[in-house]
Parts: structure tokens; sequence; C-alpha cells
């Protein structure tokens, strides 16, 4: 980003950079949320996590060509944001991916590879703009290509159930109403570690009895 800044304003770099990156950060803080929170509730037929992870890392990279071929600074904060909200969306389709498939009693230890293995994606995103050279446009694109890679192994090996209609999220204000009132409450309307989308899809389509 710092490059690009100096290609296109080197007389206001400092002050673009920042208004850029703020743009950023402030999109990012204010839409994460809501991506979980709409993932949480996806009853699509691909599954809850599935679009928003492929549909995430398309719309980030999307941002980052916005970079590439900018020739302003506006141009550059339009795709800077552009690619914060997609990735944020697919990062937190995929925060949510170890509570969805592992159990309780496991979660410690694949939280721990799960952190290892992100500092060796860090390294390689790393060497791949060190193999880039000096372009801004390689730099910034060939990361993203090879997260596109890595994300499409993902969606097309992952177990991924849609939300059950039957046991969907409340509102964020009714979660903090409820937990005020009754403790703690489900945050995913997913059928949980271990059980199949078939049981999860009979449950729900099954009429109540009365007891």
């Amino acid at each position: 980003m710092s490059l690009k800044i100096s290609q296109i304003a080197p007389d206001t770099k400092a002050g673009s950079l920042s208004a850029v990156l703020s743009i950023g950060a402030l999109l990012s803080m204010v839409t994460t949320p809501i991506w979980g929170n709409l993932s949480d509730r996806t009853t699509s037929r691909f599954g809850r996590r599935r679009p928003w992870l492929a549909g995430g890392v398309l719309a980030g990279t999307a941002g980052l060509a916005v970079i590439a071929l900018a020739g302003n600074v506006t141009l550059v904060a339009v795709g800077w944001g552009i690619a914060q909200m997609g990735f944020n969306a697919s990062q937190a389709a995929l925060n949510a991916l170890l509570p969805d498939n592992v159990p309780e009693e496991r979660r410690g230890r694949v939280s721990g590879m799960v952190g290892f293995i992100s500092k060796v994606g860090t390294l390689i995103g790393t060497g791949l703009v060190v193999l880039a050279g000096s372009g801004v446009a390689p730099m910034l694109l060939l990361s993203a290509l090879f997260g596109i890679f890595m994300i499409g192994i993902l969606v097309a090996v992952m177990p991924d159930c849609p939300a059950d209609p039957t046991r969907a999220v409340p509102a964020p204000s009714v979660l903090l109403t409820s937990h005020a009132a009754s403790g703690p409450i489900p945050t995913s309307a997913g059928p949980g570690p271990g059980a199949s989308c078939s049981t999860s899809a009979t449950r729900s389509s099954s009429p109540s009895r009365p007891t």
C-alpha cells in the first residue's frame, strides 16, 4: 500500500496513506460482525460458510485489483475498502469453522495447529511478495490468487450445512437481552460438530409433537 501511494501521491504520501488505512480499518471493524452474523443465518444449499468464504476472497481480490489499477488516492481508498470488507467476510466464516466442526474437548489442540499453519501461510505470502519483485500489481495479486487457490480447496472438501431455520440465531440486540436475562444462548444455527446435514434437515422438517 505504501508503495502504491508513493507512486500516485508522493507529495502527500503520509497523509494519504493514513487516510486510506483508516477507512479500511473502520470498514473492517463495522462489517466483520455483520458478515459473521449473516453467515450464521445463511440457508444456502451450499452451506453457511462456503458462500462467505468464496465470495469474500473473490471480493477482496477484486478490491486489490482496483488498487493495482488505481490512478488516484480516491480509487485506492475504494479498492482498499472493498478488499477489507471482502477478506473480512471470508475471515469471519473461517473463524467459525473451528466451533462448527471440532468438539469442544479438542478445540485447544486444533486451535494451536491452526495458529501454526497461519504463520506458515504468512511466510508463504511474504515469499510470494518477494518473488513478485517491485511491481505493485504482481505484489498485490499474486498473494491474492494463492488465497483463492487455498480457499477453493477448503470449500471443496470441508463439511458445511445450511443454517437450521428452527435454530435461527437472534439479532444482536436480542442476544444481549437474552444473555442478561437467562445466561448463555446458542451462537450457531448449524447442526453442531459431528452432526450430519441430513440429520439437521430431518430435525427441521419434522413436525413438532405435543408432549
